[in-house]
């Protein structure tokens, strides 16, 4: 007859390989979420979407000097930083 103090060291070799192999489970899950879920890139640089996007009508001339006035002084902020 098995006396349930023998099953000790069975149980925690059971526990221990559950929490393994969910961490492993979780793990891929990860992956792949990072992989579909990664943007694919378009191949626009910024200034050629704002472009598009004021010849499409989709923003107004304001909002579009503005932000090529954004987009400049970032790249001169940017160029700036690379220098020191």
């Amino acid at each position: 007859m098995m006396n349930m103090g023998d099953m000790g060291g069975g149980w925690a070799m059971m526990t221990g390989m559950a929490v393994f192999w969910l961490f492993v489970i979780a793990l891929l899950a990860w992956g792949v979420i990072r992989l579909v879920g990664a943007r694919p890139q378009s191949g626009e640089d910024a200034q050629e979407i704002l472009d598009r996007r004021f010849a499409a009508g989709e923003i107004d001339r304001d909002l579009y000097r503005a932000a090529v006035t954004e987009l400049a002084t970032a790249e001169l902020r940017k160029r700036a930083a690379n220098r020191q």
